[in-house]
């Protein structure tokens, strides 16, 4: 099976989580950050995903799975840890435009990368489900090289690239600026800030 990485924007999505464990949480905590709208469906749930739950962040329906759940959801996922019970799932969610099944990597048509974000900057590291123990210890390095520094970088370009695509510029000096700003060190905020007094400053 091929896979195309997308960023998807999930603010307000119906996702339908069917399960109460450890993935279960993993997954509805990423889907909260994003935006999600989230109902979970298992009997029981983690300490954490109860927590969460008192504070009302998703809907629980306390019970076993129902094909009824999945309605008009855009994302489906299956994380009982029972093989029969998340196949049942998948069968009933033939419609749902996103469907992963924990632990089975090819039984849906969407992986959960290990994933970290600083700020506008978003990485992911897929295996394709081959190794995620490899893809979490690739993405730990990876932590340590962009660290939370990025976050107000990313924020520095965003602010650059808008004023020159706005700025009375030609395309080419357009290109040129843009560039610039990626050969050039600006990690200090004095030097940001003075690029941004400059780039303000152009008609």
């Amino acid at each position: 099976m091929s896979h195309l990485p997308l960023t998807v924007d999930m603010k307000g999505k119906r996702v339908v989580i069917v399960g109460g464990g450890a993935v279960a949480e993993k997954r509805a905590k990423k889907l909260l950050d994003a935006d999600a709208s989230i109902t979970i469906v298992s009997p029981e749930v983690t300490p954490g995903l109860g927590h969460l739950a008192g504070e009302e962040r998703f809907y629980w329906k306390r019970r076993t799975f129902e094909p009824r759940d999945i309605e008009g959801v855009f994302l489906l996922i299956a994380a009982t840890g029972n093989r029969q019970v998340d196949e049942e799932v998948k069968k009933a969610g033939e419609n749902v435009p996103l469907v992963n099944i924990a632990g089975e990597a090819d039984a849906g048509n969407i992986h959960f990368p290990a994933h970290f974000s600083r700020g506008r900057l978003s990485i992911a590291v897929s295996t394709g489900g081959a190794s995620p123990a490899l893809a979490a210890r690739i993405k730990s390095r990876l932590e340590e090289e962009y660290d939370e520094d990025y976050a107000a970088y990313l924020d520095f370009l965003h602010v650059c690239r808008t004023t020159i695509k706005t700025s009375g510029l030609s395309g080419e000096k357009k290109k040129e600026a843009i560039k610039k700003l990626l050969d050039e060190d600006y990690g200090e905020e004095k030097e940001q800030a003075r690029m941004v007094a400059w780039l303000e400053g152009i008609e």
